[in-house]
């Protein structure tokens, strides 16, 4: 059975991953395997449910892409350490916090929290006018899961113009309240509640385009910041067994409000499933969708790199009047033994599309090259909460193991993530003084 030979290769490289980044939960290599891995035990337990096995082909685009992903990520951890990298010759910081020691102001939190309140009810009002429109209101939150369903399923100009800066300013203050608030928590032993309900409000907005994505996305961003603000403890003294239970548990649980999340915003399916079958569709059916493409022949895009790099290749067409390079993503729906198994195919679908396997090799290879650097920088900047690595890395982080889902990684380096930094420039020099220290509220 290729599926179960499929899962203990992962689980071993998911072993080997955890050796030799030095035992941390955190390193690219390793949650990248452990994605993987945790999709294709799901898919064993919904084997019956689905009536699939795996190919070979399957096996060594799965396998080999997180082989490459280890190897290469090895070779950087090693070629920079042995260089003795130092964030103080050559440095990706933009911001002058030298402490892991910062302080915003009561009033000033109070202001924020208000503005994104503001924020949040004109981006709502915006959305609820695009659906009135169309004559599809029915509910403020119902409204929300349609306009999504119109924006990726239909070829309605559904964009909420400027808005759309004001949506992205909000999850990159998301990002810097994130890292706050577990910094001011390992500083002073407990939560501050305001620095936590302005993270909480930035979560809040990203459910108003109807994503589900990106507030998981948000929460899962704060793993590397507990990690880095736990570091020098974690590397003297293992993680205790019920912590990594607890965060196994938490994180699994937040699966199941995936269906919860869906029915409250009117995303719901034809067909009546339970919620492991639910669960199933994002977590281990992506895997067997990219088994079903192996098999099927295909063309390559008649664009350079047209699936990998779509998201950046529309902005370019929109910009610049290209219609040519205007295109649909090439995502279709599949079925197993008569179940909707969705229409995502693990990040190796783009690859292969676009470049075969050699295309699997090469790309996976970047990523981990540019991942690993940017970890590795991170971990100089330990002490520095505002390090442009740290956010760097804590973006990062919920894309390399949602790899066995989609090409999440090369599809966030988009221009919005350009001015996603000049936002977090502008927080920072807004916000935070380096004079000021991080006091109990």
């Amino acid at each position: 059975m290729i599926l179960l030979l499929t899962f203990f290769t992962l689980c071993f490289e998911t072993y080997i991953s955890y050796k030799i980044f030095d035992k941390s939960f955190c390193s690219p290599a390793f949650i990248f395997c452990a994605g993987f891995t945790l999709a294709s035990a799901d898919l064993l337990t919904m084997v019956d449910y689905w009536k699939v096995d795996l190919h070979w082909n399957t096996y060594y685009v799965i396998t080999g892409g997180c082989l490459v992903f280890i190897l290469i990520s090895f070779a950087v951890k090693k070629a920079l350490r042995s260089f003795k990298l130092d964030t103080k010759g050559i440095s990706l910081d933009v911001f002058p916090t030298t402490r892991n020691e910062v302080n915003i102001s009561k009033f000033m939190l109070l202001c924020v929290l208000a503005f994104n309140a503001l924020s949040i009810m004109i981006l709502s009002y915006k959305v609820i006018s695009v659906i009135r429109s169309f004559g599809m209101y029915t509910g403020i939150l119902s409204s929300f899961g349609k306009y999504a369903a119109i924006s990726k399923f239909s070829n309605r100009n559904v964009s909420l113009g400027f808005l759309n800066n004001l949506m992205l300013f909000l999850r990159a203050e998301g990002y810097i309240f994130g890292n706050l608030v577990v910094v001011a928590y390992f500083k002073n032993k407990k939560i501050d509640f305001l620095l936590l309900l302005c993270f909480v409000s930035c979560v809040i907005s990203t459910f108003i385009t109807g994503s589900r994505g990106g507030s998981i996305y948000m929460i899962l961003s704060l793993v590397p910041s507990v990690y880095l603000c736990r570091e020098k403890k974690i590397l003297k003294k293992p993680i205790k067994a019920k912590y990594i239970i607890l965060l196994g548990l938490l994180g699994f649980g937040s699966l199941f409000l995936l269906q919860l999340m869906g029915s409250v915003m009117g995303r719901t399916m034809k067909e009546e499933v339970s919620p492991w079958a639910y669960i199933s569709i994002y977590l281990g059916a992506p895997i067997q969708n990219l088994d079903y493409f192996l098999q099927q022949p295909h063309e390559a895009s008649e664009v350079f790199g047209g699936t990998t790099f779509y998201y950046q290749i529309q902005h370019y067409a929109i910009g610049h009047n290209r219609l040519d390079l205007i295109y649909d993503f090439d995502l279709p729906f599949v079925k197993f033994n008569n179940h909707n198994a969705g229409n995502v195919y693990t990040i190796f679908y783009a690859f292969f599309y676009d470049f075969g396997y050699k295309g699997v090799v090469i790309l996976t290879g970047l990523m981990a090259l540019m991942i690993q650097t940017i970890y590795e920088y991170t971990l100089k900047s330990i002490r520095k909460p505002f390090s442009i690595s740290r956010l760097f890395y804590m973006y990062m982080f919920p894309t390399i193991p949602l790899s066995f889902f989609s090409n999440k990684f090369y599809e966030g380096l988009t221009i919005a993530f350009v001015k996603m930094i000049i936002f977090w420039i502008i927080l920072y020099l807004a916000l935070i003084q380096d004079k000021y220290k991080l006091k109990k509220r």
